[in-house]
């Protein structure tokens, strides 16, 4: 007879560690079921970011999870506090404050989104997802590690999950199902919630990072850095992130058959800014790759299975989207199991608490890199010196002084404005899905 629980949660990133951790403190028999051996390892690219308040790619939204988050720093400890849900999570590991987001143009000319304002921190993920499970273990939390959950099936009784361990393969039974088991579920994909979700682009994309030590630019420090070089990424941006221990990570993206490797070997070539990276020594890498790109789940809800987190998402919610998914999808749960109205309670809360479930997202993010889309890295050059002295996202100031862009470079104004790129979103004919199609405006890999 298979195994029978109240909650079975699958994945145990910050998303699927706080939904076993409530649902247990609230009294329920929860199994966590994970593949990695190490819960808190962390092993892909990950920008370990909390936004505070960002300004995104739209020009009025917050990147992520949308609602308040506060830091608190003082000789007791740190802590995290959620003040939508009046929780707070004790933070052990270290924490670095985000005060500048810079973007340079190809040779090197900055436009700030943010400047000198503290917008958000770093954490250190394999600290918060050790603080979580602890919790987790003190609440009663039973664990099933290098575990593979294959697929679900609404049953009578609840939901049949099965999995596939060193033992062979067997089928556990719950009356409930969380699924945070990431952008490739296969929780998901099973029990259908796949069905009807548009998916950006067919074409492979890969992402790639380097842990890197000895950067050597003050930008290394408290700063978000991004780099717009059309000739090797038409699509989105280098990023150059903080880690602990003085240590940064450098991460590059590539559409189609170039790989992002190759990209970010080229860009830490790149005579503006090669000698910032002439005595790294690399500590590790890692990569994300040939994930597909969907548009999010509205209503993530399948019979007695409810998706959370990155498995319901457009791109992530960023990890403390992910804890309050968590938090709310145990509630949820909680009360479905109790008679009540749980499922549509997260509905509502999911849809208006991301910004990539809102409407204008894909126009948003689609000005936000119709730069890198269409432009030549000459382009660039000049677009950034003519906003440079401007505080914001470069596509939303570009956006803002196109009548200058007219009077100067007519044939530039053109392109942008055949892009639809301008202050209302409404008239934004290249969105996130078609900058993933473009080839790019000048010396693109493909």
């Amino acid at each position: 007879m298979a195994k029978r629980y109240d909650v079975i949660v699958v994945g145990a990133g910050p998303a699927g560690l706080m939904a076993a951790k409530t649902a247990a403190e609230d009294g329920l028999k929860v199994l966590l079921i994970e593949r990695k051996k190490d819960l808190t390892e962390i092993n892909r690219l990950c920008g370990q970011f909390t936004n505070v308040s960002m300004i995104n790619t739209g020009g009025k939204l917050k990147y992520g999870y949308t609602k308040p988050i506060r830091l608190e720093v003082s000789t007791y400890g740190t802590r995290i506090h959620f003040e939508e849900f009046g929780i707070s999570l004790d933070y052990e590991g270290p924490w670095r404050p985000y005060l500048n987001y810079i973007y340079f143009s190809p040779s090197g000319n900055p436009v700030y989104r943010e400047k000198g304002r503290f917008f958000g921190f770093f954490t250190e993920k394999e600290s918060l997802l050790g603080g979580l499970l602890k919790l987790g273990e003190k609440a009663g939390v039973e664990i099933m590690p290098e575990t593979v959950a294959v697929s679900a099936e609404n049953i009578q009784e609840g939901v049949k999950v099965r999995v596939r361990c060193k033992s062979g393969e067997e089928s556990l039974e719950a009356r409930r199902v969380i699924a945070a088991d990431g952008t490739r579920s296969a929780i998901v994909e099973s029990v259908g919630l796949n069905e009807g979700r548009q998916q950006l682009t067919k074409r492979r994309i890969s992402l790639v990072g380097y842990v890197v030590e000895g950067v050597e630019t003050e930008y290394r420090l408290n700063s978000w850095v991004a780099f717009t070089i059309p000739s090797l990424n038409p699509h989105t941006s280098f990023i150059m992130s903080m880690l602990s221990d003085d240590r940064n990570e450098i991460s590059a993206y590539a559409v189609g058959e170039r790989s992002a490797e190759e990209n970010l070997r080229a860009f830490m070539k790149v005579s503006s800014f090669s000698s910032w990276f002439r005595r790294v020594q690399l500590v590790r890498k890692v990569a994300v790759g040939g994930a597909a790109t969907w548009t999010p789940i509205m209503e993530p809800v399948a019979g007695n299975v409810l998706a959370i987190g990155d498995a319901a998402c457009l791109i992530e919610v960023t990890n403390p989207g992910a804890i309050a998914c968590g938090y709310m999808g145990a509630k949820a749960t909680m009360k479905e199991m109790q008679g009540e109205n749980g499922y549509s309670d997260y509905i509502a809360w999911w849809q208006k608490s991301f910004d990539t479930n809102d409407p204008d997202y894909l126009k948003g993010a689609g000005r936000g890199f119709a730069i890198n889309a269409v432009c030549t890295d000459e382009e660039v050059d000049y677009l950034y010196r003519l906003v440079g002295g401007q505080i914001g996202v470069p596509g939303v100031l570009v956006a803002e002084n196109l009548e200058q862009v007219k009077n100067e470079r007519l044939e530039l104004y053109q392109k942008l404005e055949k892009a639809g790129l301008g202050r209302d979103l409404s008239g934004m004919k290249l969105d996130l899905a078609k900058v993933l199609e473009e080839k790019g405006g000048q010396g693109s890999p493909e």
